[in-house]
């Protein structure tokens, strides 16, 4: 039932599904392969879907894992029907799930937190490093980062198959840039363009396969929706805050490509997904890098800094005599894409000093699929699907 409640109509009880399964395969030991001799296949098979639906759920939305990997002895089973040519599909995402179960217990939690930045970022390096093994193990056809074929010699499912391991690949990726950014930016500057030009690569991966994605009932939420949001997010940061960077125009375009899709997705839908919304990323960005470069080729403009920042009264002054009179100084002197500052760096990302938290307390994580958490019909019109 997890299975099938990761599609738009019941994503809403998915969650629930996916933590009791997890629960009860624990309660009654098939983690620890305690089964009857006739039962084996089943429950060997049984745990290691439960096990891969957990781990990357947890992983995405930040929330703790049920099943504990130091417990676990039930050996992964051969599938015929998940092996595309060779490559073993099961055993590809039950390794891909232990790694992200090590990134979420050593890096996305609160004894995480303890932890000096030294030890944090080597952990991120060896994470990204186990990362790059797997992907190495995944087979050519079906390895992220690869071209698709077109060629006619991959079905459908096997596509499916190829874009369900990249997304889940460049997720992992992703998450992983984002906090050595983060931890970069608190301690120095140093390793930060790596990590940019890291979820600049991953962010356009994801959009150019949105065009290759089924747009069906049956097409789990999670990469229907999820993972090119996080991607068109991320390139529009890019290209706010890095305008007159090289490569600025191919980030509109790609923007552009993630805006057909949404638009797509909405007319699939039949306006139940307002995802058409997200085409205004694509204008703003390419709105306002061109009134940029049109203001660079006017006369300069002394803009006055009343307009970003309050004045401080003649009290607030008096009290504190080394406050400046305006906001120009702070404001020359900051992240702005038009004042020079960390934005003429070949990247200039903006990041949080700080874990986000409320009233004191951690923050679970953001959850995507959440946004889109609504009782949905069978929204897919035939007439619609079938245009080419």
């Amino acid at each position: 039932m997890a299975i099938f409640a990761r599609n738009t109509s019941y994503v809403q009880i998915e969650k629930a599904l996916t933590v009791e399964g997890a629960r009860i395969a624990q309660s009654i030991g098939i983690n620890r392969a305690i089964y009857t001799e006739g039962e084996m296949d089943l429950c060997q098979r049984a745990f290691w879907v439960v096990y891969i639906l957990e781990k990357t759920q947890t992983f995405a939305c930040g929330r703790d894992s049920i099943l504990v990997d130091s417990n676990i002895g039930t050996p992964i089973p051969q599938i015929p029907e998940a092996v595309f040519g060779g490559f073993d599909y099961l055993r590809a995402m039950c390794c891909f799930s232990r790694v992200l179960s090590k990134a979420n217990d050593s890096l996305f939690s609160i004894t995480a937190t303890l932890v000096p930045s030294i030890a944090i970022m080597t952990l991120i390096d060896s994470l990204n490093g186990e990362l790059e093994r797997w992907k190495e193990s995944v087979g050519e056809d079906f390895r992220p980062g690869t071209l698709l074929q077109q060629s006619g010699c991959l079905n459908s499912l096997s596509v499916a198959v190829k874009i369900r391991l990249s997304y889940h690949y460049y997720s992992a990726v992703i998450a992983l840039a984002r906090l050595k950014l983060s931890v970069a930016s608190r301690e120095t500057n140093t390793g930060k363009l790596p990590c940019e030009q890291v979820l600049l690569h991953a962010s356009r991966s994801i959009v150019e396969l949105t065009r290759y994605i089924d747009v069906e009932t049956y097409t789990p939420i999670w990469y229907l929706l999820s993972v090119p949001l996080s991607a068109i997010f991320i390139l529009f940061d890019f290209v706010i805050h890095n305008p007159h960077h090289p490569e600025t125009n191919t980030n509109i375009s790609l923007l552009g490509i993630a805006a057909g899709y949404f638009c797509r997705l909405e007319l699939s839908s039949g306006g139940w997904f307002p995802t058409s919304l997200l085409s205004e990323l694509a204008h703003i960005a390419r709105d306002y890098v061109s009134g940029l470069n049109n203001s660079a080729t006017a006369e300069p403009t002394v803009f006055s800094s009343t307009a970003y920042s309050r004045q401080p009264d003649e009290n607030e002054t008096m009290a504190h005599p080394g406050l400046p009179a305006s906001g120009e100084e702070s404001l020359a002197t900051g992240h702005d894409p038009l004042h020079g500052g960390a934005a003429n760096e070949p990247f200039y990302f903006p990041t949080d000093g700080d874990f986000f938290t409320i009233d004191g307390r951690f923050s679970e994580g953001v959850d995507l699929t959440s946004l889109f958490a609504a009782e949905l019909p069978d929204f897919l019109d035939a007439s619609i699907v079938n245009l080419t």
